[in-house]
């Protein structure tokens, strides 16, 4: 297997770990328009980019076919990626918005 290929089957897994983590976003944490409205959009921004760059670049650079150690450089890869990951979208949920108030203005 060549590094392109398993950086491209790193991305394809890293894309379907983005899109569960975008339909949590967007249809739990930052309902309707709280994402546009809310600064969803910026953190999820942030966890993409750790999670589409960070893993499949790693492993472009890293991979080599029969390498000895492989396994473990693809591991900590993996740890990495997975802790950033958390870091990251820890942020993102603890962002979110808690409750929506309506306020009016008093007449006085």
């Amino acid at each position: 297997m060549s590094r392109w290929k398993a950086s491209a089957i790193h991305l394809s897994m890293s894309l379907i770990v983005v899109a569960a983590l975008l339909a949590v976003i967007l249809l739990r944490w930052y309902p309707g328009i709280l994402f546009s409205v809310d600064g969803g959009l910026v953190g999820l921004q942030i966890v993409i980019g750790v999670d589409l760059v960070l893993g499949p670049l790693l492993t472009l650079v890293v991979f080599k076919a029969g390498k000895p150690g492989l396994r473990f450089d693809l591991s900590c890869i993996a740890i990495a990626q997975i802790s950033c990951l958390a870091a990251g979208v820890w942020i993102v949920y603890k962002e979110r918005p808690i409750a929506l108030v309506l306020t009016t203005p008093s007449i006085a």
